[in-house]
């Protein structure tokens, strides 16, 4: 479990500078039981987003960046969807990616949680026949170019 560090006075002075770079990647441990139906009306909202890793040929989702009205995005880079000016991150700090939950604001640059991961951990977590199969039969539902 990740100690709450969240610091808004710090991370209003950067103005969510990681934030701007790319949103960070859920563990499939943040969702309690996602299913199909679930995965499907979050991606309508257009607030989350299906990406690849094509080098690991894997699906992870992860917050949408703004100005993206797709639910799939093969480039994650952009300003997280849940960035808000002057207010910093909408979320609760409980709902946010443990990506985010993992970064210790700090003067100056923010630095990962002594229990944070990698990038390839959290496409290891993905790349399971269960959360591969529960990702592609939802964009193939919808369609994976779907025009939100």
């Amino acid at each position: 479990m990740i100690p709450f560090n969240e610091n808004k006075e710090l991370c209003s002075k950067c103005d969510g500078c990681c934030c701007k770079k790319v949103p960070g990647i859920f563990f499939p441990s943040d969702f309690d039981n996602l299913t199909k139906d679930i995965l499907e009306r979050m991606l309508r909202k257009r607030f989350w987003q299906v990406t690849f890793c094509g080098d690991e040929n894997t699906y992870y989702i992860m917050p949408n960046v703004k100005n993206n009205r797709f639910c799939f995005n093969a480039l994650p880079g952009g300003i997280c969807v849940f960035l808000e000016k002057n207010k910093g991150c909408l979320l609760d700090f409980n709902f946010r990616p443990i990506q985010c939950r993992a970064l210790v604001p700090s003067e100056g640059r923010c630095v990962k949680d002594m229990m944070s991961y990698e990038k390839e951990d959290y496409i290891k977590a993905w790349n399971t026949p269960k959360y591969q199969k529960l990702i592609r039969d939802t964009i193939n539902a919808i369609g994976l170019f779907t025009k939100l």
